[in-house]
């Protein structure tokens, strides 16, 4: 952009000293000849109008260049509020994701403990036990029922 610009102003500068230089030359031409001089002035107009030209080419340069510059801007600025945004989001994903793991470390665990319960329940109680545990639980309470009377 600055190059551009550099070159822009050095031609401004080389076409300056080109319509100078043609002044100069048509003063004296002037006093020679009155067809070169009508030539000369009009080199001169012409070198005036691309002068002209640009300068205008310049300042919209320098326009588009603070337009392309704001729209930088405001696009660095969206992308740090974006970045911002994701990173609380990652964070609040990772935190979920660390309670998650924990709950799924506790469902598994107590799976495990009930199926360890279960066999240690069969283990203990067959049918045959059972059985004999539902007679002396009935002993016992006729036992009970006889000691209460006493």
């Amino acid at each position: 952009a600055k190059e551009v610009e550099a070159q822009l102003e050095h031609a401004a500068k080389r076409l300056n000293e080109y319509a100078q230089r043609l002044i100069a030359t048509g003063s004296s031409a002037e006093q020679a000849q009155d067809g070169y001089s009508a030539k000369v002035q009009g080199l001169l107009q012409h070198i005036e109008e691309h002068k002209a030209m640009l300068m205008r080419r310049s300042s919209m340069f320098r326009e588009r260049l603070a337009e392309v510059g704001n729209a930088d801007a405001a696009l660095l600025r969206t992308l740090e509020e974006d970045a911002k945004f994701s990173a609380r989001q990652i964070a609040q994903l990772k935190a979920e994701s660390a309670v998650l793991s924990v709950q799924a470390v506790a469902k598994k665990s107590d799976h495990d403990m009930a199926k360890e319960f279960e066999g240690l329940v069969r283990d203990m109680c067959s049918d045959g036990q059972v059985e004999r545990l539902g007679h002396k639980l009935d002993e016992a309470k006729l036992e009970e029922g006889f000691l209460r009377k006493a």
